[in-house]
Parts: structure tokens; C-alpha cells; sequence
């Protein structure tokens, strides 16, 4: 019995009130919102160029394989790669590593391999490379492609 009592004392003296010590314990008021000035010096922070590309710029970078292709049509020209005109590049699945463009007496992994068609321009003249998405690009014999 003097067990009891002694828990319940316990017990009673745990849930009573903490006294000074209790306003100690409060959080800190909150943080003030950004001003204004914060804001406008983040908005500056992103403008990185205001100024119009100019007509021989490309204002974005060609995927790798595209590039490779250009690269690829000068040399098949014998031209040099600023006389290599991009008329249009599309992604493109092909149905296995000959890019769309099989050679005879070659085995190709058949397995699909991404791409891009890439049409290019030199003179007068157009042609299109497939390409694979990073160093590849060939062209196939046929229309288009002297």
C-alpha cells in the first residue's frame, strides 16, 4: 500500500504546473518575409542576355548526333563543315544498328536504336543522315542522296 501512495504522489507531482520554467520553453517569433528588395535582386539574378541572337547564331545547342551528321556531310562532300547548311533534324526509332540503312554482306544488332533523321544542305543540293544518339550518322544511297 505505501507503494501506492508513493506512485501517486509521483504521478501528481509530474503533471502540476512547471512554473518559470514553462515560459522558457516558448518557440521564437517567426522570421519576417523577404522585402521587396530580396525579390527584385533574384529576379536581376536570372536575366542572363537581353540581346537578339544574330542571323549565323544558333541560339541553342544541337544534340551530338546532329552535329556529328554536319560533320559527316562535309567530309562526304569535301567541303568545309561552315558550308554545311541544317535544313531539319527529327527523333527517329530505327529497327536495328544499320540506322535505316543497311549495307550488304553486314550483320547489324537488332535491337532499336534512337536516333535522328538530319536533312542538310550544300549548294543546291540536300541530304539525309540518320544517325544514332551520339556519333553515328550515315546516309542511305537512293533519292536525295548523290
Amino acid at each position: 500500500m505505501a507503494l501506492c501512495v508513493g506512485l501517486g504522489v509521483l504521478l501528481v507531482g509530474c503533471s502540476g504546473d512547471r512554473g518559470a520554467g514553462a515560459a522558457a520553453s516558448t518557440p521564437p517569433p517567426p522570421s519576417p518575409p523577404p522585402t521587396a528588395t530580396t525579390a527584385a535582386t533574384a529576379t536581376i539574378a536570372i536575366v542572363t542576355s537581353t540581346a537578339a541572337p544574330s542571323a549565323t547564331s544558333t541560339p541553342f545547342a544541337l544534340p551530338l548526333a546532329v552535329e556529328a551528321a554536319l560533320a559527316q556531310a562535309a567530309l562526304d562532300a569535301g567541303v568545309a563543315r561552315a558550308a554545311v547548311e541544317l535544313v531539319s533534324y527529327r527523333g527517329e526509332e530505327w529497327n536495328d544498328t544499320s540506322l535505316g540503312c543497311p549495307q550488304p554482306g553486314k550483320f547489324y544488332a537488332q535491337v532499336v536504336t534512337p536516333g535522328y533523321v538530319v536533312i542538310v544542305r550544300i549548294g543546291s543540293t540536300e541530304r539525309e543522315y540518320h544517325t544514332d544518339l551520339e556519333h553515328r550518322a550515315v546516309t542511305c544511297s537512293g533519292a536525295g542522296n548523290p
